[in-house]
């Protein structure tokens, strides 16, 4: 019989890509001395090996030592990348900016302009930019422009429980914010990617497909979802499928399948199976080129191009270790990606699907081959959902009860739908006629269209307002993987540890909700449209709807219930009044203490104002001016306090202990 091995040397890729990835994540909040690990790691390296002579289980100490070594050598890099990120020569701040740059990615357009990440095509660095809503509209990946501007720090504010933009721009290598004077479009083709993404673009626009077919199929095949409508984007994530829109692993198993197919010939010459296979990997990053090399796309890529290459070669991998070299490859590439809310989903709803998809498929499986698609269909959804929910209530406070039904049908329907747009756009390129597959892509969009609209219609299964703590997330995975454990070896120990589980789940919960509820404090994010909201215990108050608040996850994530305040723009907390002027105020009708909130628009006169019961003055968007100036001299001659909430966030708590956080 044989021996039975080492755990870390049944599985080293596994084992190596969970400790790369653990020193990945140690770096990002602790700070090393560079130097001093890299020698730390040399001595516990040499030492060890040295000792290993007189260890009984070498193989094991060679295995400890080998894995040691690779978490000090991730911890080290990354340190030393952080290091150097910290210690990058500033650009000359608030001086003019002339340049020509090209603009690598959209974010969320609101009602006064549209966020762009920006590159200098000069110097190669990556900016955050913001265009005006007027010129937003026509501006699209890929557009140059010479600009004339400046160059700022980025503006860091923490707002609890909300995600931070900052970091995540710092994470992916952008550190300035450059604010735009004037700047024209100019013609660059020196890009080969966005020239030939442009050139299929305009060969979809001048096609006789209708628009929303069209937004469809660049967002399915070029990753562009600017020109699908927001019912159509509502319904889709309402109904749990939004991921059928985002360029994903679908996507690239579908093209990998239809790519395939197509190349079978190959298959009836000697070693046809090794080219087709190479061919097949040099098309699907052809392909990841081609689409800007997005980061869901990439990891698809990377994955797929794994799996062909190990089915090329014929060799006889186990599938959990060409997960890990996909994850080990992706993060040597870019270490960050360990922080992507996408890359946690993507591998951690590959793993869910291969580990319990057997452990599913063996409890019943239909004679038929229609029954076998749709149950493996069914099946798939339901591991992916709960392999993926935590992290889905973590980042998005939000779970739909219609997602089963609706991947049951939108799956089939959005396959064919990209089969056809891939030989759509091939024979687009090469002049054949495509009216028939035109007309059968508008019909397959409608239908797309209609069902999901119909199956998000039932709102009662759609569950907003979800939060789960960083914690609790954890928890609720190891209580998945324990009742996954329990069915699997069917053994007491585990039910235990599943009624632990549980119970530790629910103190956590009772634990949070008591001092969630227990706290009393004024926010205030300060700018030219500033955010106030007012908390007491469970209830709050706020200057704005709260959807389009930057308060809207702290709402959730602390269960609060709106409450009305006395009178429009007037707030009670802790035996004081808040009160925020508008335009028309003129006077001081209050005779209590209090405090005022003055905002962008107020033009009031600070000597009418202020009173005997003004106890302190919040400004939310003055930084430098001649308002900010006469509120701070009439303040000073009343011995009242001033506090400045420009770009950062005021916090008042319950003992009123005040401060300002840059």
């Amino acid at each position: 019989m044989a021996k039975k091995g080492f755990i870390l040397t049944k599985f080293p890729l596994i084992s190596f890509t969970v400790v790369f990835a653990f020193g990945i994540y140690a770096a990002s909040f602790l700070h090393f001395n560079v130097l001093r690990l890299s020698a730390l790691c040399c001595f516990v390296f040499l030492t060890a090996l040295s000792l290993s002579i007189y260890v009984d289980r070498r193989d094991r100490l060679k295995t400890t030592i080998l894995i040691f070594s690779i978490f000090i050598f991730s911890l080290s890099i990354n340190s030393f990348r952080s290091s150097n990120v910290n210690s990058e020569i500033a650009c000359m701040l608030n001086a003019d900016f002339r340049s020509e740059l090209i603009v690598k990615k959209l974010y969320n357009r609101n009602s006064m302009s549209q966020s762009a990440i920006v590159v200098d095509l000069v110097s190669k660095k990556k900016y955050l930019s913001s265009f005006p809503i007027d010129d937003s509209s026509s501006i699209k990946r890929g557009d140059t422009f010479y600009v004339i501007g400046r160059i700022s720090d980025l503006t860091n504010i923490e707002i609890p429980n909300r995600f931070n933009f900052t970091d995540y721009l710092k994470r992916n290598g952008i550190y300035k914010q450059l604010h735009l004077n004037n700047y024209f479009k100019t013609e660059n083709n020196d890009i080969t990617s966005i020239s030939i993404a442009r050139t299929i673009e305009r060969k979809i626009e001048n096609s006789k497909l209708s628009e929303e077919s069209m937004g469809m199929i660049k967002a399915l095949v070029l990753g562009q979802k600017d020109d699908i409508s927001k019912n159509t984007l509502k319904s889709f994530s309402d109904s749990g499928i939004m991921h059928l829109l985002a360029l994903s692993g679908l996507h690239i198993g579908i093209l990998t399948w239809l790519l395939s197919f197509l190349l079978r010939p190959f298959l009836v010459l000697k070693k046809g199976e090794i080219y087709r296979s190479a061919i097949i990997v040099i098309l699907l990053w052809s392909y990841a080129y081609l689409t800007g090399f997005s980061s869901s796309i990439l990891r698809a890529t990377v994955m797929f191009s794994v799996f062909t290459i190990a089915n090329g070669l014929k060799r006889g991998s186990n599938v959990y270790n060409s997960i890990a070299v996909s994850a080990l490859i992706l993060l040597i590439i870019n270490p960050n990606n360990l922080f992507e809310v996408g890359f946690q989903l993507s591998f951690t709803a590959v793993i869910g699907i291969v580990w319990m998809f057997p452990m599913l498929e063996s409890l019943w499986m239909p004679r038929n081959r229609i029954g076998k698609y749709f149950w493996g269909l069914v099946l798939v959804s339901i591991v992916a959902q709960v392999a993926t929910l935590a992290l889905s209530l973590f980042y998005f406070h939000k779970f739909s009860g219609l997602f089963l039904l609706a991947n049951i049908i939108e799956i089939p329907l959005v396959s064919a739908l990209l089969v056809l747009s891939y030989l759509f756009i091939i024979l687009l390129t090469i002049g054949f006629p495509f009216i028939f597959i035109a007309e059968g892509i508008d019909f397959l969009v409608d239908l797309i269209r209609n069902v999901s609209e119909f199956i998000s219609s039932f709102k009662s299964l759609v569950f907003d307002y979800l939060y789960l703590e960083s914690i609790e997330v954890v928890v609720l995975y190891v209580l998945i993987i324990v009742s996954l454990l329990a069915i699997q070896t069917k053994r007491v120990k585990y039910i235990f540890s599943i009624l632990f589980l549980i119970i530790t789940l629910q103190v956590m919960m009772i634990i949070s909700n008591y001092n969630k509820y227990s706290k009393s404090e004024l926010m205030i994010v300060g700018g030219k449209y500033p955010d106030i909201i007012l908390r007491e215990g469970n209830n709050y108050f706020t200057s704005r709807d709260v959807k389009e608040s930057k308060f809207h996850n702290y709402v959730i994530a602390n269960d609060l219930s709106s409450t009305d305040s006395l009178l429009p723009k007037l707030f009670y907390s802790q035996n004081m009044l808040y009160w925020q002027l508008d335009k028309l105020s003129s006077s001081n009708p209050i005779g209590e203490r209090h405090c005022i909130i003055v905002g962008n628009d107020s033009k009031a006169n600070p000597r009418r104002l202020i009173n005997e019961f003004s106890n302190f003055v919040i400004l939310t968007a003055y930084s430098q001016s001649i308002t900010k100036d006469r509120w701070e001299y009439y303040c000073s001659k009343e011995s009242i306090n001033v506090y400045c909430a420009n770009d950062s966030i005021f916090v008042n708590n319950s003992s009123f202990a005040l401060k300002n956080d840059i």
